[in-house]
Parts: structure tokens; C-alpha cells; sequence
């Protein structure tokens, strides 16, 4: 990779959020051979991984790290509020990164059967998006991940909703290293379909609506006395199953 230019960090990344792993990978463009190895490398993430016992430890290592590291002020405010927003809800149970006690103690092969079992050819996407001649690239693809084999027996994919509530749930948090004091309002509501071309239009009107809300708010804002010291109006998709329509403002101490 880093012989045609790719840099681990800026280029190769990836990111695990409740309902899904994304790997990205980011090549120049100016060689059709090197775009062809990009596709090639995300296949072999996609279905050659050797899940050695040896790495396998090593990466665990690398986890707990990563959650040390993120252990801020804002992560142990979103301790107390997941619990209220996801109110209910299978997601509440735990982040994606996981507990502690599991990263440190699980068998080899209850990973590799998570692995078998969830990352899979019928549950993933290609996105490719670049200078390059659309129809080649897509032949490219179907070529290079044309041969990622099916499950022979896939587990069905259940979905985990976020259910409703009669009453207003709310969570008051503190912690001595926050830096702003911020109120949110959270309208939960079914994710929407966004496979229609009538759903993409509702996206649009939903999204004029925020900058209209958004640039009162910011005038209100400009005021000699302002209500709060900033303000924002936007809709949020919290998992696969639910999204939200959120007020927030940030006021300031004491008011």
C-alpha cells in the first residue's frame, strides 16, 4: 500500500458502529492498476482474513487501548444519557467497542464464528467514488468480489427497534471536566425508508426546514441578550432501527 502512495491513518481507516463496520481505503486514481489493488485489498479484508490466534491477542491489546484513550469527559457523560435515549432497547446493553471482561477472556473461536456468521457477502456493500470510468470500475468490482463464496447456511439478521414510551424520559449529567452546559431535546421516531424517490424528497424538505430553524436561531443568537449561547435544530439516525429529530443549545452557566 505504501508503495502507491497510500499512508496508514489519512488513507486506511476503519470505523465499528452499532450496526455496522466500514473499512476505507483511499488510492490515487492516475493508474488503473492501482486502483485495481485498492479493490483487491478491500476484497481480501472483505473475505481472506486469517483471524490467527497470535494476532488475535495482540489486537486485544490494541482495543483496551482504544478504550482507555477515549475515556473523557464526553464519553462518561454518554454513559448516563445512552441509557435514557435508547430507553428499552438492545443497544443500551453496551457500546460497539464492547465490555472489558469479554475483550480480555474470549475464545479464539467464538470470534471466528462472530466473523463466519456476520461478515459476509449478503450483508455488505461496495461504495466506490472517484475519477474513474464508472462502467470499468464496476466490472472491477464484480470481478474482484464476485468471488467471496455465500454462507452456505446465513443466520437471518434480526433488527433491534428502540421502543416508545408513554412518558417524557430525561437525564440530568454531570461530570467535573465538562466544558460547556448543554440542553437537548430528543423527538424519537422509526427510522424512514430511503429507498423511494418520495423519501429522498421528504430528506430534501426536512433539510430546508433545518437551515430555515437553524438561521433563526443563529439571529437569535446575535441579539444584545441572547437566550442561550448557541443553538442547533437537526435530524439524527441513532441506529438502523431509529432516528431523531434533536434541539440542542448550549447556555450559559447557571441559566
Amino acid at each position: 500500500l505504501e508503495s502507491i502512495g497510500v499512508a496508514f491513518g489519512s488513507d486506511v481507516n476503519a470505523h465499528t458502529g452499532f450496526d455496522a463496520t466500514v473499512y476505507e481505503l483511499r488510492v490515487p486514481t492516475d493508474s488503473l492498476d492501482t486502483v485495481r489493488t485498492g479493490l483487491e485489498v478491500l476484497a481480501d479484508w472483505a473475505g481472506g482474513m486469517l483471524l490467527d490466534g497470535a494476532e488475535i491477542d495482540k489486537e486485544r491489546k490494541v482495543i483496551v487501548e482504544e478504550w482507555r484513550s477515549s475515556r473523557g469527559a464526553a464519553a462518561r457523560l454518554r454513559d448516563q444519557q445512552l441509557p435514557i435515549l435508547l430507553h428499552g432497547a438492545r443497544y443500551a446493553q453496551r457500546l460497539p467497542i464492547g465490555q472489558l471482561a469479554v475483550i480480555d477472556t474470549f475464545a479464539h473461536d467464538q470470534l471466528r464464528a462472530f466473523h463466519r456468521a456476520w461478515y459476509r457477502p449478503e450483508l455488505m456493500a461496495v461504495i466506490a467514488v472517484g475519477d474513474c470510468d464508472r462502467a470499468w470500475l464496476e466490472e472491477q468490482i464484480r470481478a474482484v468480489f464476485g468471488a467471496l463464496p455465500a454462507a452456505a447456511d446465513p443466520r437471518p439478521r434480526p433488527a433491534f427497534p428502540v421502543p416508545e414510551h408513554r412518558e417524557t424520559l430525561f437525564a440530568i449529567t454531570t461530570d467535573p471536566e465538562a466544558t460547556a452546559t448543554r440542553v437537548t431535546v430528543y423527538v424519537k421516531s422509526p427510522a424512514p425508508d430511503q429507498s423511494t424517490v418520495g423519501a429522498y424528497r421528504r430528506q430534501l424538505a426536512g433539510l430546508l426546514y433545518e437551515r430555515m430553524v437553524n438561521q433563526r436561531l443563529y439571529e437569535l443568537s446575535m441579539l444584545a441578550e441572547p437566550p442561550f449561547l448557541s443553538a442547533a435544530s437537526g435530524t439524527s439516525l441513532l441506529v438502523a432501527t431509529a432516528q431523531a429529530q434533536v434541539l440542542s443549545c448550549q447556555v450559559a452557566e447557571g441559566k
